[in-house]
């Protein structure tokens, strides 16, 4: 079994997070339309995630699994990679949050 630590997110790390993002998406947002999907990919791609202060959930590989963003005391997004699903990813990042 993987064990996972957090950190802050690094340009290296762009890619990955947003196919974290998208299979999540994909796996958890039925109600979006393809063509809002589409849409809302490029706006995450090319503004948020490049402009975004992320914590990242990754594993021994140094290979992200999951990724958080806040503002303040207020959280902006969470998002796990759908194949990591149900792995505790999501609940170290909000605790990693919370503290």
């Amino acid at each position: 079994m993987a064990t996972y630590i957090t950190r802050a997110s690094r340009v290296a790390d762009l890619q990955r997070n947003f196919e974290i993002w998208q299979t999540a998406v994909e796996a958890t947002h039925d109600f979006l339309s393809d063509e809002d999907r589409a849409v809302i990919a490029d706006l995450v791609r090319d503004k948020f995630l490049p402009n975004a202060e992320l914590t990242v959930a990754v594993d021994d590989s140094d290979i992200a699994h999951g990724f958080l963003a806040a503002t303040g005391d207020h959280i902006d997004a969470l998002f796990v990679h759908a194949d990591s699903r149900g792995t505790g990813i999501g609940s170290m990042l909000l605790e990693d949050f919370r503290a």
